[in-house]
C-alpha cells in the first residue's frame, strides 16, 4: 500500500515530467511574436493544464511513457511543420491543420496503449486544454472531451 509520501513523490515526478519536456519543447513551437503579455506563462505551466495532467492518475510506469509520447507528439509537429514550410505547397494552412491532426491522432493512439479508459477520459480533457494554451485561436469541434470522447483541433 502506498504510503502519503510516495504518492507525493509520484505527483511531484509527475509534475516534473509534465514541466521539463514541454519547456524545452515551447522555443520550437511558438513564434516570438505570439508572445504576448497575458501569454507570459507557458501553456503547460498553467494550473488548469498541470491539475488536468495530475488528474489523468498516472501510475510510475505509465509516467515515462507519458512523457515519451509526449516528446514523440511535439517533435513529430515541429519536424512536420517546418518540412510543410520548406516546401511551401499551396494551401499551406490546410496542410499544417492536416499535418497538427495525424499527428495528434498518433499521439492518442500511444496514449492510449497505456491509460485506461477512464484516464483516456481524463487525458482528452488535459489534451484540449494544452492545445488550446498552446493556440488560443484553436476552434474545437466534434463531441464534448468532458463526456470522455476526443474532440478536434482546428490548427
Amino acid at each position: 500500500m502506498n504510503t502519503i509520501s510516495e504518492r507525493m513523490e509520484k505527483r511531484r515526478y509527475n509534475l516534473f515530467v509534465l514541466i521539463a519536456i514541454p519547456f524545452a519543447m515551447y522555443f520550437i513551437l511558438i513564434p516570438a511574436n505570439a508572445l504576448a503579455e497575458e501569454q507570459a506563462i507557458p501553456p503547460w505551466m498553467h494550473k488548469d493544464v498541470l491539475q488536468a495532467a495530475l488528474d489523468i492518475g498516472m501510475n510510475a510506469e505509465q509516467s515515462p511513457q507519458f512523457k515519451v509520447a509526449l516528446t514523440r507528439y511535439f517533435d513529430d509537429l515541429n519536424s512536420g511543420i517546418n518540412k510543410l514550410i520548406r516546401r511551401n505547397p499551396t494551401g499551406l494552412e490546410r496542410a499544417i491543420k492536416r499535418k497538427s491532426t495525424s499527428v495528434r491522432k498518433r499521439m492518442d493512439k500511444d496514449m492510449a496503449k497505456f491509460l485506461d479508459a477512464e484516464q483516456m477520459s481524463r487525458y482528452y480533457i488535459y489534451r484540449d486544454l494544452l492545445l488550446s494554451r498552446m493556440n488560443p485561436n484553436a476552434k474545437v469541434t466534434g463531441p464534448s472531451t468532458l463526456q470522455g470522447a476526443p474532440s478536434s483541433h482546428d490548427y
